[in-house]
């Protein structure tokens, strides 16, 4: 038998037939129909709201706003008056006498207050005695009453047949109101004590002033 291959209208191709034989041919069946279009359904209920963002970087600095108005002036300073009494000579201090080493008058207001400096260095000589005391009171005025002392004191052994030489040098700062009118402050010391050859007051300092 004689066999051609064929590749016509066979479902699969390509097959071989016989000569006379014939393909069926394939049916194209039915169109299904479109689908309509469903009608959208009604929006449901908003969910609940979620959590809060995390917050967002500072935003940058504003302009500077515009500069205040300028205050009123302040009091005027300064020193309203300033009085001093200073030497650098040495002077005797007799021994367990009061002496006066250094003197001020200044002219105060009503309620003024008054600042007092002031300083004096002392020399002390001892005497070839094994042992030596003293004691300085440094002592301040105004107008011959007593507004401040201090006082300096040393002791102890040296060898016998020698003189040493010992120096203090007292301070006192004193804020005072004296009150109107004149005003005379006084910086006076007082030497006293055992084994002492002498004792002089060398350099020595003091200030009277007030400020507004």
């Amino acid at each position: 038998m004689k066999r051609t291959k064929y590749s016509g209208c066979c479902n699969k191709t390509p097959v071989w037939k016989s000569a006379n034989s014939n393909c069926s041919p394939v049916r194209r069946g039915p169109t299904n129909p479109i689908c309509p279009i469903c009608p959208t359904g009604p929006r449901g209920p908003a969910g609940p709201a979620g959590p809060a963002g995390p917050e967002g970087p500072a935003g940058s600095t504003g302009p500077a706003g515009p500069a205040g108005p300028e205050g009123p002036p302040g009091p005027e300073g300064g020193i309203d008056f300033f009085g001093f009494d200073q030497s650098g000579e040495g002077a005797v201090l007799p021994i367990e006498e009061e002496t006066t080493v250094l003197s001020v008058t200044v002219n105060a207001d009503a309620d003024q207050s008054v600042k007092v400096d002031s300083v004096a260095e002392v020399d002390i000589i001892v005497g070839l005695s094994t042992t030596f005391q003293y004691t300085i009171e440094y002592s301040l005025y105004r107008d011959g009453v007593l507004l401040a002392t201090l006082t300096e004191n040393n002791e102890g052994d040296k060898p016998a047949g020698t003189v040493r030489l010992f120096s203090e040098i007292p301070n006192l700062t004193w804020i005072d109101t004296p009150g109107a009118g004149a005003h005379t402050y006084e910086v006076r010391l007082t030497v006293t004590g055992t084994n002492i050859l002498t004792a002089t007051v060398s350099t020595r300092s003091l200030n009277v002033f007030s400020l507004n």
